[in-house]
């Protein structure tokens, strides 16, 4: 069941004030410096994002709004995280690879531990490959818990919408007048790149994600604009460069997700607009269905075409790296997942244990990772930590699909959370924090957005005075995932029929 989505204006809480800086903040801190890929990025975005815990006891005290059933929430969902970095504790004293130090040279040795529960890399080095990705999550179980409305996920949206156009717009002019400093003070990661990010990839699947959230933003975000306005404009042209940026810097399977996500979204407005059985509306519609389906085919098409010739042309590379030093990194890498599948070899340890298991030399350049970060979550987690990440975006999905009602802009953003899941699978984006921080964004507010619009409560805002007319409609609770009728209404429901039995006796 779809419904118009015109968020109600104002914060209900301080918390989800605080909240929806903090997102904003690690959103802006992981895109902008350096895609967050330089030495203290990801220590800057964990201490971000750990001030959710904080936000814990601001919200018990915010009385009547604060729910019990949401504080029970966050408890409940700080489990997965406790539990890993648990894990990563008990790999700590049973290192796989020590250093060895010879004169002024460091060598590495591979000790392959004889029990197999939870091991872990060069011990020194793995602490902030766990307790950034954990921090991260915990940020996002808070924005589930301690957001009530609709306008703390719209400020989030737009502002981070706005920064990546802005960043997009400066890398394009960037390389057009080939800068070697951006906005004098940052340094792009090489000479001949768009934008900051450090690898091509990493900004394709970055931007390929933020322009489908966009497109929702736009269309189902307030009242609908026109693309021939002045807002319509400007974000037209962003996208235009965007789209530019994605085929300039991306791969063979960037172009691929790429026209696909822009045909679905042309077939999907197309029905839309056939809906409205207007005879010009629907004639506008089957052209859009139609120019969406051909564009959609046409990217199979193309990718098909790519795949097929990479298996007689090893040079080719359909998903960034040559095709014949692909599947030899995917071999390797699973290789190394079955030696320990429970618990896997510790956060952080892929670049360290890698090297002993290489089979065929590839070069240093590809030592790092197999090109695959679902492969490289199995070789560190193994499959007992694959399941602890994966239970709670997989609760949200299913929380989304018992709802009675879905909004719109949720579906742009499942949608562009799973083309990012699915480049995870064949590619490395989530390597880069600014990657990873939009993925679990995009699932949490994706789920959010709805749950808020079930459970809108129609009172002033407490942080502002609507300059709109707020809906009068049946209030709903806000405590738990499904919403239910407020307490105090149900006591002034009874004390009024208990007097008008009164009165019927008198």
């Amino acid at each position: 069941m779809w419904e118009e989505e015109y968020p109600l204006p104002g914060y209900q809480t301080q918390t989800e004030r605080y909240v929806a800086a903090q997102i904003i903040g690690l959103g802006l801190l992981s895109s902008w410096l350096f895609a967050g890929d330089f030495v203290g990025g990801p220590a800057i975005c964990a201490s971000v994002a750990a001030i959710s815990v904080f936000f814990y006891f601001i919200y018990s005290k915010e009385g009547a709004v604060s729910t019990r059933a949401n504080r029970r929430y966050f408890r409940r969902w700080l489990m997965p995280p406790i539990a890993l970095i648990g894990i990563w504790i008990a790999g700590q004293f049973a290192p796989a690879v020590q250093e060895i130090s010879i004169g002024d040279r460091i060598l590495y040795a591979f000790e392959d531990p004889a029990s197999g529960g939870p091991v872990s890399g060069i011990p020194r080095e793995s602490w902030m490959n766990i307790l950034y990705p954990v921090c991260v999550m915990i940020s996002m179980v808070g924005l589930i818990a301690f957001t009530l409305s609709q306008h703390a996920i719209a400020v989030m949206l737009r502002y981070l919408t706005r920064s990546v156009l802005i960043l997009a717009g400066i890398g394009l002019v960037g390389v057009i007048f080939r800068w070697k400093k951006i906005l004098t003070f940052l340094t792009p990661a090489q000479p001949d790149y768009f934008s900051l990010f450090p690898s091509g990839d990493q900004w394709a699947a970055f931007a390929l994600f933020w322009m489908i959230v966009s497109f929702g933003v736009f269309f189902h975000l307030g009242k609908r604009a026109s693309l021939f306005s002045q807002r319509g404009f400007w974000l037209s042209l962003g996208w235009i460069i965007l789209a530019a940026s994605i085929y300039w810097a991306g791969s063979a399977v960037h172009h691929f997700l790429l026209g696909v996500g822009l045909g679905l979204l042309m077939v999907s407005s197309g029905v839309a607009y056939v809906i409205k059985k207007k005879a010009a509306a629907m004639m506008l519609g089957l052209a859009l269905a139609v120019i969406g389906l051909g564009l959609a085919g046409g990217s199979f098409y193309y990718f098909a075409n790519e795949f097929f010739l990479a298996q007689s042309d090893p040079t080719r590379a359909p998903f960034g790296i040559p095709w014949e030093t692909q599947l030899a990194l995917w071999r390797d890498a699973w290789t190394l997942f079955e030696q320990r599948p429970a618990f896997g070899w510790g956060a952080g340890s892929f670049t360290d244990v890698f090297p002993f298991h290489q089979q065929v030399d590839l070069g240093r350049g590809f030592y790092a990772t197999p090109h695959s970060d679902f492969l490289v979550a199995l070789v560190e987690y193994g499959l007992v930590g694959m399941a602890l990440w994966l239970v709670f975006p997989l609760s949200l999905m299913i929380g989304f699909a018992r709802m009675k009602s879905h909004r719109r802009l949720s579906h742009y953003l499942w949608g562009a959370a799973t083309l990012l899941a699915i480049l995870s699978l064949v590619s490395q984006p989530l390597t880069s924090p600014a990657n990873f921080v939009s993925l679990w964004f995009g699932i949490a507010v994706a789920f959010k957005w709805s749950q808020a619009a079930a459970q809108a409560v129609p009172t002033t805002p407490v942080a502002r005075v609507s300059v709109f007319p707020m809906p009068q409609k049946a209030t709903e609770g806000t405590e738990g995932e499904e919403g239910a009728p407020a307490e105090p209404q149900r006591r002034r429901s009874s004390s009024r029929r208990r007097s008008s039995k009164r009165r019927s006796r008198h």
